[in-house]
């Protein structure tokens, strides 16, 4: 975070090296110095790499109007509440679906940090789905995804009724009101 006292040293033999305890959703300037031998000391410092750690997984993932879904669209909704971040910026999220059958996928995303909702559409009808979010702080949205979330289920219906052929309609200046003839 660039202030002084948050430094860490590590001393690797290997020319990689894990670095732990670090905060999601973060950024982090990342510099090495390489020994050849005890006696000679340090070399110079390799220039400064910036680091972005992943964000955390959304949570609460639910059905958008707290509801069930009524056709092959689905909304859904999410939060952070209670879930830790950094300083880096959201930049949009990925979600994936899945049938139970594993026949039907899909994978759509959203951009906009901000966003808190999003819209899957392809569903299958008689099909039960899970879906996950990640959430990613890269502008592209190709990487830098954070942990995906709890799976939520989500049922279509068996079937949408058919609409067979339209009644009548009455019109006015301003408006028109349609009926139709349909099953279910």
């Amino acid at each position: 975070d660039g202030l002084p006292g948050n430094e860490t040293l590590i001393f690797a033999v290997d020319r990689s090296t894990i670095l732990t305890g670090l905060d999601p959703n973060s950024l982090y300037t990342v510099v090495a110095q390489f020994q050849a031998n005890p006696l000679y000391g340090f070399g110079l410092f390799s220039p400064p790499m910036a680091a972005f750690t992943t964000p955390s997984k959304p949570a609460n993932l639910a059905v958008a109007g707290g509801g069930t879904n009524i056709s092959t669209k689905v909304g859904v909704t999410w939060a952070w509440a209670g879930v830790q971040q950094g300083n880096v910026t959201i930049t949009g999220y990925k979600l994936n679906y899945q049938s139970t059958d594993g026949l039907a996928t899909g994978v759509t995303y959203c951009s906009g940090g901000a966003t808190r909702d999003c819209s899957l559409d392809g569903f299958k009808n008689g099909k039960t789905y899970s879906i996950t979010i990640a959430a990613s702080n890269d502008p592209r949205l190709e990487t830098n995804f954070g942990p995906i979330s709890d799976p939520l289920s989500v049922d279509t219906p068996g079937s949408l009724p058919n609409v067979y052929s339209v009644a009548t309609v009455r019109t006015t200046a301003y408006s028109a009101v349609v009926s139709w003839v349909a099953d279910g």
